[in-house]
């Protein structure tokens, strides 16, 4: 009863991850990198990470958004995991997912896209912390 959730991403496998990661490069390379999409009537939000697929927990299922005041971390509380993330500028992001109105979240990694303008939203670490990853380890 008294266990902590595990981090989805705690595998600390780089080098695997790397390989992965590199599958975005196509796509990136000449597209700017963006923290989110913001869109009306979303139903579910998308959070990408690369090289560790994606998640799309149902707006609807969406229980609690926690964020700090400067904008660099905030979490979200689904029926069936949490989702904390890290970075700088994340005010308008928060906005968007409170408001269910943000599409997708994206992880930031140099390797495939260069460094936004100061001021716009980067997303630098997203956990996922849920019940379906220690079902997950037991089964294994």
């Amino acid at each position: 009863m008294g266990e902590k959730p595990t981090l989805i991403d705690s595998s600390g496998e780089m080098a695997e991850e790397a390989s992965h990661v590199s599958s975005f490069a196509p796509h990136s390379q000449d597209k700017p990198y963006e923290a989110y999409k913001p869109k009306p009537r979303v139903h579910h939000l998308k959070i990408r990470r690369p090289g560790q697929g994606k998640i799309s927990p149902a707006y609807r299922d969406l229980l609690h958004v926690s964020s700090d005041d400067a904008g660099t971390c905030f979490e979200l509380v689904f029926r069936y995991l949490m989702v904390r993330v890290r970075g700088k500028n994340l005010g308008e992001v928060i906005d968007a997912i409170e408001n269910h109105g943000c599409d997708f979240i994206l992880e930031f990694h140099a390797s495939i896209w260069k460094r936004p303008e100061t001021g716009k939203p980067v997303i630098e670490k997203v956990e996922i912390l849920g019940k379906e990853q220690d079902e997950g380890k037991e089964a294994a």
